[in-house]
C-alpha cells in the first residue's frame, strides 16, 4: 500500500489520494466530491480510534509493546492529503525512531489496521486529520471477517445503509458492491 503511495506522491502529485478496490463505488455526486474536496483538501479523513479490544491478549500489529495513546486502529479505506502522504512516504526513510516504529507495527498480523493512525500520530499529532470515515461498509453482516456484500437492494440493505448515513460522516464511497447491483440503486445515492 505504501509502495503504491510513494509512487503516487512522486510521479503523480495532487491534493488528496486514495486507494480503494474493484468493489468500491462512488455515493456521491461529482459536484458533492468537489465541493467537499474544495471544503478540505488540506485534510486527511482517516477514521481511527482507541484498539476495541485488548492489545495485551490479541496482538494485533503489536500494540500490546506501545503505550496505550498509541494503541490505535483505523478504517483501511482513507483519503490522504498532500502533506500527510508526503510525510508518510518520506519520513519514515529518514527518521530511524519512526522506522523502527512501523517495522514493530508491521511485524504483527493484521498491521494495516493500524499503520497509518500511529504514522500520522508520531508525524503530526493528527494536524490535518478528520476522523470520520469516507467508505460505507456493512460489518452487520460480516463473513468470515469480511464485510457484506451488496448483490442487490434488500428492504434490509436499505435500512442499514440509511441507518450508518445518519452518522455524520462523510461517506463518499460505498463498499462491497457485487457485479449485479442494480445502477439505478447507485443512481439514487449519487444523484
Amino acid at each position: 500500500m505504501m509502495s503504491m503511495y510513494n509512487y503516487a506522491v512522486a510521479a503523480h502529485p495532487a491534493a488528496w489520494y486514495t486507494l480503494h478496490s474493484e468493489t468500491c463505488v462512488p455515493m456521491v455526486s461529482p459536484a458533492r466530491f468537489v465541493e467537499t474536496f474544495n471544503k478540505h483538501k488540506q485534510n486527511s479523513f482517516i477514521s481511527y480510534s482507541k484498539a476495541w479490544w485488548n492489545p495485551l491478549i490479541t496482538k494485533r500489529a503489536n500494540l500490546h509493546v506501545f503505550p496505550p495513546a498509541m494503541r490505535l486502529v483505523h478504517s483501511q479505506w482513507c483519503i490522504f492529503c498532500h502533506e500527510d502522504l508526503s510525510q508518510m512516504v518520506g519520513l519514515p526513510k529518514t527518521d530511524n525512531r519512526i522506522n523502527q516504529v512501523l517495522t514493530t507495527v508491521m511485524r504483527g498480523k493484521i498491521a494495516d489496521e493500524s499503520y497509518a493512525a500511529i504514522l500520522l500520530l508520531l508525524i503530526n499529532n493528527f494536524k490535518n486529520v478528520i476522523s470520520k470515515p469516507t467508505t460505507l461498509v456493512d460489518w452487520k453482516r460480516n463473513n468470515l471477517n469480511h464485510p457484506h456484500t451488496f448483490d442487490d437492494w434488500t428492504k434490509q440493505d436499505e435500512t442499514i445503509v440509511r441507518a450508518m448515513m445518519q452518522n455524520g460522516s462523510e461517506y463518499m464511497f460505498m463498499r462491497k458492491i457485487g457485479p449485479e447491483f442494480p445502477d439505478r440503486i447507485l443512481r439514487m445515492f449519487i444523484a
